[in-house]
């Protein structure tokens, strides 16, 4: 069988830009969240080495907590950041349908 340290995991980061950012605040009033746009997430994890198995990952906001929400090694520490990612496959299906909608307003308005 596949053990846990058999598995590959690639980490492709680049520095943010700010028109990458949907939004930015508060999440339920105290947890500062970034949200990045779909068309612009600055990372992608890959499990495994295929890349067309839909093991791709992109980044589409950070969380910051303070004090953290889990511990690691039973202690807690002062600052947790939580990394949240959305299966890319379904991020160019969501796109896909957009264009197909777009394309068929366009062909609605030329008749």
């Amino acid at each position: 069988g596949v053990h846990a340290s058999d598995v590959q995991v690639r980490l492709k980061y680049r520095p943010w830009r700010i028109d990458e950012i949907q939004t930015s605040g508060l999440q339920d009033q105290s947890v500062p969240r970034v949200l990045f746009k779909d068309c612009c997430s600055p990372g992608v994890v890959q499990v495994g080495t295929a890349s067309d198995d839909f093991d791709e990952y992109e980044l589409s906001a950070v969380e910051v907590h303070s004090p953290s929400e889990h511990t690691f090694r039973h202690a807690s520490w002062p600052v947790e950041l939580q990394l949240w990612h959305r299966p890319r496959a379904l991020l160019r299906i969501s796109t896909l349908a957009g264009d197909i909608a777009r394309l068929a307003n366009r062909s609605r308005q030329a008749d």
